[in-house]
């Protein structure tokens, strides 16, 4: 929906963002930096209006009222309070944040994603073929003591050494432990019935007609089983079929037609998946992970961040599905398979698109692992949203020369894949910035264990309340006019070392998420 309430500031800048020079840009924001530094107003204000990443969108908020409005920043955080339904800074838009070229775009053939069970790094993706992994075995790296292999491949991420051998293993049996659950809810397989592996199979309540019937309140219903299962936000979206695989990442066609439900029929290579048109509904659900860990690297302490989104991410879709289902719905979930999540999320007004080729959020940044339920179930849309997430990636670089695989790009967007090589996930016909994710998942095979660097570095994940670590950067020196280098300014941290992970003085609330205790529930 339109929205003419908008700051007036905001609906200046809409019309001029393109004249906004990047001098101008940091002058401005040195002047809302020191404000900030000398501001009389409550820490607690302070920190509702500048949570997490969300704290960037208030920025680029306050950047508009400043500049067009003339405002102090007391009274361009309540303009913008005002103004919106969503967090401080975010605006809902009419049209999707991204373009897509129907002359190329294809649906994406998911069995190019080479994800195999008995191949759990990809290590044959692309035509790179496989890895060396020699040395990212548990025992070479318990033996000598470290927390990753790092890449004979690439050359530029070498291993992460820890004190001893016992430190090695406290940290690789912590990651072996949480991926027994597996990397997503693989209840979509050929020859599985996804009923009786959600456990609901026969279940009265699943034959039963559905009492209730009202999209918003089956909406508030939905929301509240979601935050019981630990999700972190979730969104609703029509399901967009250009979203979903053409041919499952196990190798089978997807077909949407006609059919009374979600079923898999046939063996081998004649193993077809019917997706039934009613399952019009998709409900993309994000998992925040536990960002200390995220900090310690391309290491086995970094992996556990993603092991734990992935192990967390498959407890909610089970839980939340069953309950979809038992209401008198369908729910077909899905973690990496069936189609891609980064469009599904961005349809569900969760989050934009960044240079990364992942998921920004405007609270929780690329701190997040993503997936979606389809179902029948009618329930309240969302809108998409912008914060200024795509302006900042265009002079933020830090995910491109942050990568120990070097494999995202640190150009413009395009319309098509124009790296070196071949890679897959490129899904040409996409206005975006496009990765070798080939190249990625190599890496992973070599260094032994999942790396998430772009993810944790990005600007928009340093934590949720970050305006003290503004001040403190500004209290150190000039403001250097760069939007690339402001990435300090929101706590751009040191990374971690692994041994860490474990150590009597990391202190973890449960599940390891980080919370600042001031913060309270915004």
């Amino acid at each position: 929906m339109s929205r003419p309430d908008l700051p007036e500031g905001l609906q200046e800048m809409s019309k001029y963002e393109d004249a906004v020079d990047q001098r101008e840009l940091a002058s401005v924001y040195e002047e809302l930096f020191q404000e900030v530094k000398e501001t009389s107003m409550e820490r607690r204000t302070l920190l509702t209006a500048f949570a997490g990443g969300g704290g960037l969108a208030t920025l680029n908020a306050l950047f508009a009222q400043k500049k067009f409005m003339g405002d102090d920043l007391e009274s361009g955080l309540k303009a913008i309070a005002s103004a919106s339904d969503h967090p401080f800074g975010v605006r809902q838009v009419d049209e999707p944040p991204y373009d897509v070229d129907e002359e190329i775009y294809e649906r994406f053939d998911g069995s190019q994603m080479d994800f195999r069970q008995d191949d759990p790094f990809g290590a044959n993706s692309g035509n790179l073929g496989p890895p060396d992994t020699s040395k990212a075995g548990a025992e070479y790296l318990i033996d000598n003591a470290l927390a990753c292999a790092g890449s004979q491949t690439q050359g530029n991420a070498p291993p992460i050494e820890m004190s001893d051998s016992g430190e090695s293993r406290s940290l690789i049996a912590l990651s072996n432990a949480i991926n027994t659950p597996g990397w997503g809810v693989h209840v979509n397989r050929v020859g599985m019935d996804h009923q009786e592996a959600l456990g609901v199979k026969g279940h009265p309540l699943v034959d039963r007609q559905p009492d209730v019937t009202d999209p918003a309140s089956l909406r508030e219903k939905l929301n509240s089983v979601a935050r019981l299962a630990g999700v972190a936000d979730l969104g609703v979206a029509k399901r967009d079929d250009r979203w979903i695989y053409s041919h499952s990442e196990w190798g089978a066609p997807i077909k949407i037609g006609d059919y009374d439900r979600f079923h898999t029929v046939g063996e081998g290579d004649d193993a077809e998946y019917h997706f039934p048109d009613k399952l019009d509904t998709v409900i993309p659900i994000m998992i925040e992970m536990p960002r200390r860990m995220g900090r310690m690297g391309y290491s086995y302490g970094g992996g556990v961040c993603s092991d734990m989104g992935y192990m967390r991410q498959s407890i909610a879709l089970l839980m939340i599905s069953r309950w979809i289902e038992l209401m008198g719905y369908e729910a077909v979930p899905s973690g990496n398979d069936m189609g891609p999540t980064v469009p599904t999320a961005i349809d569900g007004g969760l989050a934009q698109y960044g240079r990364h080729g992942r998921l920004i959020h405007p609270q929780f940044g690329s701190n997040l692992r993503v997936s979606k339920i389809y179902t029948d179930m009618p329930l309240e849309e969302d809108g998409w949203i912008e914060f200024g997430a795509t302006e900042f990636c265009k002079a933020c670089k830090i995910c491109a020369t942050e990568c120990p695989a070097g494999q995202i790009s640190t150009g413009e967007r395009t319309w098509t894949y124009e790296g070196p090589g071949e890679g897959y996930s490129k899904n040409d016909g996409v206005y975006k910035w496009y990765c070798n994710s080939a190249h990625c998942m190599r890496f992973w095979g070599e260094n032994g264990t999942n790396d998430s660097q772009c993810m944790n570095v990005c600007p928009f994940t340093q934590g949720r309340a970050k305006v003290h670590e503004i001040v403190r950067y500004v209290a150190g020196g000039p403001f250097d006019k760069s939007l690339s280098d402001m990435s300090e300014a929101f706590g751009y941290e040191d990374y971690l070392h692994p041994e860490q992970a474990l150590s009597p003085g990391m202190s973890y609330l449960p599940y390891g998420i980080s919370q600042d205790p001031e913060l309270g529930q915004l």
